[in-house]
């Protein structure tokens, strides 16, 4: 759009007669200029935003890769100590089979030995006279 200000037709989109550009012109440049700035400064602050987001992450990996190792550990002496009692276990159930086995034996023993002593007296109160005086 075209204003005229003068009888030579001069428009707003020409510099003026003395050679300097019209203040919208300058408007123009300054607001670009400013805008670049602006620009300049949001991808300084999301740098330094992605910057503090990684040192973040990193002081977090570091907090918990430290506690995951310490319930590595904790776990990896767990199972050890699982492993041993299933290992204690199996050699006491071994031991109580052989125990078992023992006291069957023993048992057998005691009843054959009862038997024994049981069928001896009854012998030898066969073999007895019978010390009761005659009625």
């Amino acid at each position: 759009m075209a204003i005229s200000v003068s009888p030579e037709q001069v428009s707003q989109d020409d510099p003026d007669p003395n050679g300097h550009a019209p203040d919208f012109m300058l408007v123009e440049a300054s607001r670009e200029q400013q805008l670049a700035e602006i620009e300049l400064l949001i991808e300084q602050i999301g740098a330094r935003y992605v910057a503090d987001l990684r040192e973040l992450s990193q002081a977090f990996g570091r907090f918990y890769e430290t506690r995951l190792d310490a319930k590595e550990d904790q776990l990896a002496a767990m199972t050890r100590r699982a492993e041993a009692a299933e290992r204690t276990c199996a050699t006491l159930e071994v031991q109580l089979g052989d125990l078992r086995q023992a006291r069957a034996h023993q048992v057998a023993e005691l009843r054959a030995l009862s038997e024994d002593l049981i069928r001896r007296a009854a012998e030898a109160e066969r073999d007895v006279p019978d010390e009761r005086p005659p009625t």
